[in-house]
């Protein structure tokens, strides 16, 4: 918002999902509250031509995890409208896109399972990806996926049950290994 006088600016975060968390803070990370009681939070008073930074925090829902419909969880868009308190008419507003980046974590559904599983893992950064899948003795009985690169973000590589030779495995227990390299180096 640009005006010619001194005002109270008035935020209001719309259109949030359900259950995400939005929270409006000032330049020194302090929540910003609703002074006037107007049912908006308020920037406070702005003076023309003086910059007023604020900051935006997105949380998750507090159930987040990679089972169910992952492209529905992983972002959120919502805007943020601002108005002058002296002068409704004078407002502004910004469409924000949040990508969530999430945690490294990994697991496979269905589990267990008859004729094939995916598994479904997340990285906080690009990397180097290797799947690995072991019987109870230790040994090596497929490599799904090689040093290959991924972006940050959800994937899903499905698995048929088969071992490296393309025969189907036997019923049982068996052990995968995740191995993640990110860009920088960090495992």
């Amino acid at each position: 918002l640009q005006g010619s006088i001194a005002d109270i600016i008035d935020l209001e975060p719309d259109d949030v999902p359900v259950d995400w968390i939005v929270t409006l803070m000032d330049s020194n990370n302090i929540p910003l509250t609703d002074n006037d009681y107007d049912g908006y939070v308020d920037l406070g008073f702005v003076m023309p031509e003086i910059n007023r930074r604020f900051y935006v925090y997105v949380g998750a829902p507090d159930q987040f995890s990679l089972i169910g419909q992952i492209d529905t969880m992983v972002s959120c868009a919502f805007y943020v409208r601002g108005r002058c308190s002296s002068r409704e008419d004078i407002t502004d507003s910004v469409y924000l896109r949040v990508q969530l980046v999430p945690s490294f974590d990994v697991h496979n559904f269905r589990n267990p399972f008859r004729t094939q599983t995916q598994f479904i893992f997340s990285l906080p950064d690009d990397g180097r990806v290797t799947l690995e899948v072991y019987n109870r003795a230790g040994e090596l009985v497929r490599q799904l996926i090689n040093n290959q690169s991924y972006s940050f973000g959800v994937h899903y590589y499905p698995w048929d049950g088969t071992n490296n030779a393309g025969e189907r495995l036997a019923p049982g227990i068996y052990i995968y290994i995740l191995n993640f390299r990110a860009t920088d180096g960090e495992q």
